[in-house]
């Protein structure tokens, strides 16, 4: 399917009924030249995107809703970052970059025609070996706690009744399950530092939420064949295309398969002759924001003050180009940067920077490239140490080892990160990082399995003991945001259902838990909530009426969130529905909205919270119930229907409209999705105008894989395709695979 004028006479790129590619080389730079062009011809618009989101370009292309994005991006310059971190390759490592990159610009002077979206921009400017790595930043922003939440959320604070912060410490900070078990755990962390200095090491306690992922690993010892079976799935943002592609390689005697970033050519999920891997975000505390007081902003750079004293602000004058219906518009702003990083707010005499972990040049990209050939779990072990994005690696090999390992550049911080730092007094910029060479990770553990979504690393109480350091509970050492757990417990228990009385476990297995639909928040709340209405002796009629049909249909509900489901239709409008009414009001923070099920018991918990603050009557919590199922009933009757349309499946929905907001394929660009917050088959989802839930973060998709068997042994379904074209026949041709739970 090449063009004429391929560089390497040698390669061959061959697509199956689904539009993967298989790429054949005599060398890793014919192959990444070949991953280059695929994802240009596949995702060309998808890609572009990245890189100008990466760049602070992206409103220019698609329009104004992209400004502030394009404004958070271009005050990291990530340009810079890239440029420095290409300095640190070998120049054999370089020449992988450029090969990758010369194959998306070959692929865009052979095109015939450009897609739509480019005809108000031309053709797109060539690709650099700088574009790449941005890709990579773009990711690992995405998945970095969020410096400016930790403003906002000091803020919003100040408004929050006392008898909520319990409530918010718990959701952030609590986990039912660890993914190293207490028995698992070394008698003493690996303590390496070339740095014989103490510090305290503070990071954040209360961050950001950001997405999620699942990935679990089997041992042999459970499983019919005998060999390790992984089973990941990332959870990001739902659109279309897909944020993963999908390709082989075959370069001499070294084989792999799995799933790419946009622009990226390496594989970070995937699988190769010896091993399989598989990852999770640990969401750990990588940002910070600082306050420096500052003076004369108004004559020029201005000032501002660190414990060494007044210095002067680097500025840039950057213009923003916004594309809509009249053409290119402009807008200007002054961009001050100080040694710690960017100023993202004003606040009169005084500024918000923020310090993040992506500004520092390094080598991740090369790091995946080592994953990809790894041959045991031990050469997985040594190439993460250069990841410096906060990750869960989940792996095994084809000696039947199945391992955990933790990523992250970890800073070293001389004041409390989950608060802004004064940087009058704060040591700036981080000079020291715990990295993943000195942090423990779990290798065949007693119990048979490795689950990672989002919960915490380490059990309660686990200090580390590092060289330089002050010894430091291993969570609080990471910092961050940690799930609550209901996903990773739920995976959990199945695994221990399924290999009760001896019974071995089979992919297909996997894809059953992987598909599972169990959400024990929902449960949970329908408990409490049938328990409180029968025990205020509410009468209920037919259950053909709308009140009474949302009655019966929370009474019976099992938990299960499938497409025919009924009870998660009511539970989780009610659910929504009472936070918005007793707790919003008492300053319930907005940037909550979408982590309210990450892991309290709603309703047992509340207590004296369920009066109304607004009615001057003293509610309970049967009143604001029985409310809420009115209201839900009335919700549902507006948007899908007479009760015998109430569904799961026509209420929360999977959006697959394009980038350029055309439905795929003519479709209508909406599909009904199963699964709920926290079960094993996610969807966070956020209220519509129309009164549809629409699934905001999804699986990516899904992959499971066993050791050392590329053909048999490896299952992957994207929710979509492979193709970012809505035209194309490979643009949601895995779409129906994907939400029936199966794979191709």
């Amino acid at each position: 399917m090449l063009p004429r004028g391929v560089p390497y006479p040698e390669l061959r790129i061959v697509l199956d009924r689904y539009g993967v590619p298989s790429i054949s080389a005599d060398s890793m730079e014919a192959a990444f030249f070949g991953a280059g062009y695929m994802h240009a011809y596949h995702r060309l618009v998808q890609i572009e995107s990245v890189r100008r989101m990466g760049r602070g370009e992206l409103a220019a292309f698609a329009g104004k809703e992209y400004l502030q994005s394009d404004k958070m991006f271009r005050k990291y310059a990530l340009e810079r970052v890239a440029g420095e971190s290409l300095k640190l390759y070998t120049q054999e490592e370089y020449a992988l970059i450029q090969a990758n990159v010369d194959g998306i610009n070959f692929c865009i002077e052979n095109m015939e025609s450009l897609p739509a979206a480019f005809q108000a921009n031309g053709v797109p400017r060539p690709w650099t070996p700088e574009d790449s790595l941005i890709c990579g930043l773009v990711m690992k922003r995405m998945l970095t706690t969020d410096a400016d939440w930790t403003v906002n959320f000091e803020n919003q604070k100040k408004l929050i009744k006392p008898a909520l912060l319990d409530l918010i410490g718990g959701v952030f900070n609590e986990s039912v399950v660890s993914q190293i078990k207490q028995e698992d755990l070394p008698d003493f962390a690996i303590a390496k530092s070339t740095l014989p200095q103490t510090a305290k090491l503070l990071p954040s306690e209360n961050e950001s939420f950001v997405r999620g992922s699942n990935c679990f690993v089997i041992s042999g010892a459970l499983t019919e064949s005998g060999k390790p079976i992984l089973a990941s799935d990332p959870h990001l943002d739902a659109k279309f295309p897909s944020t993963m592609y999908e390709l082989r390689y075959s370069v001499g005697d070294w084989k792999a398969r799995g799933m790419t970033l946009a622009g990226l050519p390496v594989i970070v999920i995937g699988a190769n002759e010896h091993c399989v891997w598989g990852n999770t975000a640990l969401l750990g505390d990588m940002a910070d924001a600082i306050r420096y007081k500052v003076r004369e902003l108004k004559d020029g750079p201005g000032e501002y003050l660190t414990r060494d004293g007044w210095k002067t602000f680097e500025i840039e004058e950057v213009v923003y180009e916004i594309l809509d219906s009249g053409g290119i518009k402009r807008e200007t702003e002054t961009i001050r940067r100080t040694e710690a990083g960017p100023v993202f707010f004003y606040e009169g005499k005084s500024v918000i920077v923020q310090s993040w972990v992506g500004l520092f040049p390094d080598k991740e990209g090369t790091a995946y490239i080592a994953v990809g050939k790894a041959k045991s779990v031990f050469d997985i072990q040594k190439a993460v140490t250069d990841v410096s994005t906060a990750i869960n690696f989940v792996c095994a090999d084809s000696s039947g080892n199945i391992a955990y390992f933790p990523s992250g550049k970890f800073p070293v911080r001389s004041y409390d990160g989950g608060k802004t730092a004064d940087g009058e007094t704060a040591d700036l910029p981080w000079k020291r990082f715990v990295t993943a060479a000195e942090l423990p990770g779990t290798f065949n553990p007693s119990c048979g399995y490795i689950v990672s979504a989002n919960n915490q690393v380490y059990p309660d109480g686990f200090e580390l003991s590092i060289y330089g350091l002050e010894k430091t509970d291993a969570e609080r050492l990471l910092g961050g945001f940690r799930a609550f757990g209901h996903r990773a417990l739920r995976i959990e228990e199945l695994l221990q259902e399924m290999t009760a009385n001896g019974r071995k476990i089979s992919p297909s297995d996997a894809g059953r838990i992987q598909a599972d639909t169990y959400s024990r928040l929902g449960k949970g709340f329908r408990d409490f909530a049938v328990e409180t209405l029968a025990s205020a002796q509410f009468e209920f009629g037919p259950p053909e009426s709308g009140l009474s049909a949302a009655y019966y249909a929370l009474q019976s509900w099992d938990g299960r969130c499938d497409l025919d489901s009924v009870g998660p239709c009511v539970v989780f409008l009610m659910l929504r529905k009472t936070i918005d009414r007793i707790l919003k009001p008492r300053g319930w923070p907005t940037m909550s909205d979408r982590s309210w099920s990450k892991g309290f018991d709603f309703g047992r918990r509340l207590g004296d919270l369920w009066d109304d603050p607004k009615t001057g009557e003293l509610e309970t919590a049967a009143d604001i119930l029985y409310w809420a199922l009115e209201e839900s009933a009335a919700h549902l009757e507006k948007t899908i229907g007479t009760p015998e349309n109430w569904l799961w499946g026509a209420l929360n929905m999977l959006d697959h409209t394009s980038v350029t907001g055309n439905p795929a394929n003519g479709k209508e660009g909406y599909s009904g999705t199963g699964g709920a917050q926290d079960s094993p088959w996610p969807g966070v989802s956020v209220l519509s105008e129309s009164g549809l839930l629409i699934v905001q973060s999804a699986p990516a998709m899904r992959l499971i894989a066993v050791p050392g068997d590329l053909e048999s042994g490896y299952f992957s379904v994207i929710p979509g395709g492979q193709s970012g074209d809505a035209a194309s026949v490979h643009a949601l041709d895995q779409l129906e695979l994907f939400l029936a739970g199966t794979y191709k």
